[in-house]
């Protein structure tokens, strides 16, 4: 921990100074994108932190030769958005930090293209240490790919699985959006834990209301447990996901 504060500090005196171009680093930019873009599953090293999903966008630099990123980051079970990041080359060390507007700062250090290693701190928690890998397409849960369905009443309850990623500890994930067919101007980001073999599934995320257990029961439908999770404890209901033709 004390050593990555000290080359955080490093770092953050290179940025201040204005050199994290080729002053401060060998790495162009094809080269810190090479080592860092695309998804990550970070793992935290406390037990009421559940783990997070973080995916490097596009990777710039800009006029003064300080390297810009985008990425997508939240819970590696639940929703996830859009925020900026800094990244700050040291030698051969591609450092990012991070500032959601949810009070969550991350720091992490890539020292290789697949592991990265840093600081994690919630709003009003103590800093934790955290660890991501690297996420790979995988075809073992292509089949959940697509749109899945649920009617409630009036309306519609859309689950769209973009992507299937996995680690190369066997960690899946099952990545698009989530929202109400009726309102698509209001559609969220979502990953889901996927666990199981193909066929018979569970997938699992929790959002800021709802918390969702699902069970794959036949090809194209999911069944399983809705509940809410922003007020008093009550019942949980029970959903059924349909998959539209493809």
């Amino acid at each position: 921990m004390t050593g990555f504060r000290v080359r955080a500090g490093f770092a953050a005196i290179l940025v201040a100074l204005g050199v994290s171009g080729p002053a401060a680093a060998q790495m162009d930019v094809a080269s810190v994108a090479a080592r860092v873009s695309g998804p990550w599953y970070g793992r935290i090293e406390a037990p009421d932190r559940p783990p997070r999903y973080l995916e490097i966008l596009d990777v710039e630099r800009d006029e003064r030769g300080n390297y810009k990123t985008r990425v997508v980051f939240g819970w590696g079970d639940g929703t996830v958005s859009l925020t900026p990041a800094d990244l700050t080359v040291v030698g051969t060390t591609v450092m990012l930090s991070l500032a959601p507007a949810t009070g969550t700062k991350l720091r992490l250090d890539f020292a290789s293209s697949t592991e990265g290693r840093g600081i994690y701190e919630a709003a009003a928690k103590p800093f934790r240490p955290i660890r991501v890998e690297r996420l790979q397409d995988t075809t073992k849960h292509a089949a959940l790919i697509g749109a899945w369905r649920a009617t409630r009443g009036e309306e519609t309850r859309l689950f769209e699985v973009k992507r299937v990623l996995a680690t190369g500890s066997g960690s899946v994930l099952a990545v698009g959006q989530l929202g109400f067919a009726e309102k698509p101007a209001e559609m969220r980001q979502l990953v889901a834990f996927v666990r199981g073999e193909p066929g018979s599934a569970q997938l699992r995320w929790t959002t800021a209301m709802t918390a969702v257990d699902l069970r794959q029961t036949k090809a194209n439908e999911l069944s399983g447990l809705f509940r809410r999770t922003d007020g008093p404890p009550e019942k949980a209901d029970k959903i059924v996901f349909r998959q539209a033709a493809k």
